[in-house]
């Protein structure tokens, strides 16, 4: 087994926000030439900042554990390599992510994973997530819990935890 999951905060969310913040501000300059200017100056800048501040992250799943990976423009790279037995805990937890342009409160799901040296992950709810989180509780036996997913429709969290051993 071989799986990577990836959340590319620095590379996806520089260019998709520098982006948005270009169109919005070649719009207003339509209407009014300073503000549009100055809007696209704000995106140039916003798109270089998070580019070059933000981490791209890459966490490799293996049978005998995991790898995660850090890339920053400025630092540079770092992998570091845990076994699943090193694993002690795991965490699922949500944060309201505030309101969306609807009105509607949005959260945002995290998955995080303690070993001895520390905090190893503390991944932000990306493609593949539910799997990733199933991927963990296949290879942490050692743990006296796991994360199901929420099947109950009046619960907000997707994830629950289980004692391992019951139903």
């Amino acid at each position: 087994m071989n799986r990577e999951f990836s959340v590319d905060t620095a590379s996806k969310g520089s260019i998709v926000f520098g982006c948005f913040l270009g169109v919005v501000g070649l719009f207003v300059a339509v209407f009014n030439l300073l503000f549009g200017a100055l809007i696209i100056v704000g995106a140039v800048l916003i798109f270089f900042l998070m580019r070059n501040f933000a981490n791209d992250l890459t966490v490799i799943c293996r049978d005998e554990g995991f790898s995660v990976k850090i890339v920053n423009k400025r630092k540079g790279s770092s992998i570091t390599d845990y076994k699943w037995e090193d694993v002690i805990s795991t965490q699922y937890y949500e944060k309201d992510s505030g309101t969306d342009s609807d009105g509607h409160s949005t959260t945002t799901s995290y998955f995080l994973v303690k070993t001895g040296e520390g905090v190893a992950i503390d991944l932000q709810d990306m493609s593949g997530f539910a799997d990733f989180i199933e991927i963990v509780n296949q290879k942490t036996p050692h743990l006296p819990y796991y994360w199901e997913k929420n099947r109950n429709l009046l619960s907000s969290s997707r994830f629950k935890r289980k004692q391992r051993g019951t139903t």
